[in-house]
């Protein structure tokens, strides 16, 4: 910012320069005006270059975060795709694990009724079965009884007839 200075120390020789009276006029010490114009001329192409300078670092720093934005952005995008995969996996293991669990529960249901009614027929049948072994049981005894009894009753017609025939 040296030309501004170089500026303002132009306008301080004006304005304290001598004036001629009546007149819009003033008398400027000439050496002093030359040396702030070359001051000036050496001046301008340094600020200009420092302020080229400024608005290149501007537009660096400008693509920096126009680039950082992206790469956020990019990443926040990233993330959220995730979280939404990661969303929709979950509500398929849900799903599927509550079609698991319904079906799970609609063989052991299944299995329970097929339980059940093989038992009551194995029952029956069980019960079918004691009931016809147990009748033939009691034909067999019903005739053993009837050979016993046909034993004893001979025993004792041929005891009888021993004893009278005595």
């Amino acid at each position: 910012m040296n030309m501004v200075n170089n500026i303002d120390k132009i306008e301080s020789l004006v304005s304290t320069s001598t004036r001629i009276p009546a007149t819009q006029r003033a008398l400027i010490d000439s050496t002093k005006a030359m040396e702030l114009v070359d001051q000036l001329r050496v001046s301008v192409p340094q600020d200009i270059t420092a302020a080229k300078e400024i608005i290149a670092k501007k537009d660096e720093i400008i693509q920096q975060a126009q680039s950082e934005a992206r790469r956020i952005r990019n990443s926040a995008e990233d993330d959220y795709r995730k979280q939404v995969n990661d969303h929709d996996i979950l509500t398929t293991a849900t799903e599927r694990s509550d079609a698991m669990i319904d079906d799970a529960k609609t063989k052991s249901r299944r299995m329970l009724d097929n339980s059940e009614v093989t038992s009551k027929a194995r029952k029956t049948d069980a019960d079918a079965y004691g009931i016809k072994a147990l009748r033939g049981l009691e034909q067999q005894l019903a005739t053993m009884l009837k050979t016993v009894r046909n034993g004893l009753d001979l025993l004792a017609s041929e005891t009888k007839q021993r004893t009278r025939g005595r």
